[in-house]
């Protein structure tokens, strides 16, 4: 008794007599390997043994693609056309034929570039402030009243100056105890209000070889303290942390005084 087949690969029919069943078959046409199961479809492969029935598991499935399946791939791609000289031309020649609107494509770009800025200086992620205050001590630390005074309220910098005239002797004179020029600088936030856009940090300057221990070390029996500092900020328009020198001078007005008047 025959059974109407088609190939499952390229759909040419034919009939197979029913003893067939699970025997190997080949396409006259594309010539590929296929079956027909027991529920009488074709199917791609070569037929399942009693073995891999039995188990469940056919060397074909475990390699993701059967004998028909990989002769089937490759076949396609050793047929598929190599492209010529004269077809590279044709294809130069259709799109040099095509008017690409350039210039609106720049400006859309340009217009992206400029939103996605202006997008990341608006809204990027807030300043720290405890980073803006190590930046600060290792600038006061270093004399460079030049950046202090690029980084204070526009209102203030005087102010900054002067606290800087006030404060950084104490740096002077701790440096004649440290064994050299480098620093290591830390950082407390005592107060960070975005509300009132106010905020208060410790910030302590220590010579290398204190913070590596982390103890007090002696000189000539002196003990060597950090430099201590107390930074004061407002918050501007673009999140950006600022030194409040009107507060800051304030503050060091009375150790200013001290160190002006004749010890007794």
């Amino acid at each position: 008794m025959l059974i109407d087949l088609a190939c499952p690969n390229c759909g040419r029919s034919g009939s197979v007599p029913r003893e067939k069943m699970n025997s190997r078959l080949v396409c006259k046409k594309c010539h590929m390997v296929f079956h027909m199961n027991s529920a009488g479809r074709a199917v791609l492969g070569e037929p399942r043994t009693a073995d891999s029935s039995k188990s469940g598991i056919n060397k074909a499935e475990k390699s993701g693609f059967n004998k028909a399946e990989k002769s089937g791939i490759f076949k396609a791609i050793e047929e598929a056309p190599i492209p010529t000289l004269a077809d590279l031309k044709d294809w130069k020649e259709n799109l040099s034929g095509q008017s690409l609107p350039v210039k609106p494509m720049l400006i859309g770009l340009v217009a992206i570039v400029v939103c996605w800025g202006g997008y990341s200086f608006l809204f990027g992620p807030p300043e720290s402030i405890a980073d803006r205050a190590t930046v600060i001590a290792r600038a006061f630390a270093n004399d460079d009243l030049a950046y202090l005074k690029s980084i204070a309220t526009t209102d203030s910098v005087d102010d900054v100056v002067r606290w800087f005239d006030a404060e950084h002797p104490q740096v002077v004179r701790a440096r004649q105890q440290w064994k050299n020029k480098d620093v290591v600088v830390r950082s407390t936030v005592i107060e960070e209000d975005r509300s009132s856009r106010t905020g208060t940090v410790e910030a302590f300057i220590y010579p290398p070889e204190i913070a590596a221990r982390n103890v007090a070390a002696e000189t000539a029996g002196a003990p060597i303290k950090p430099v201590e500092l107390h930074l004061r900020f407002t918050l501007d328009s673009r999140g950006k942390w600022r030194l409040n020198g009107h507060s800051m001078a304030q503050t060091a007005q009375p150790s200013a005084m001290n160190d002006a008047m004749p010890s007794p």
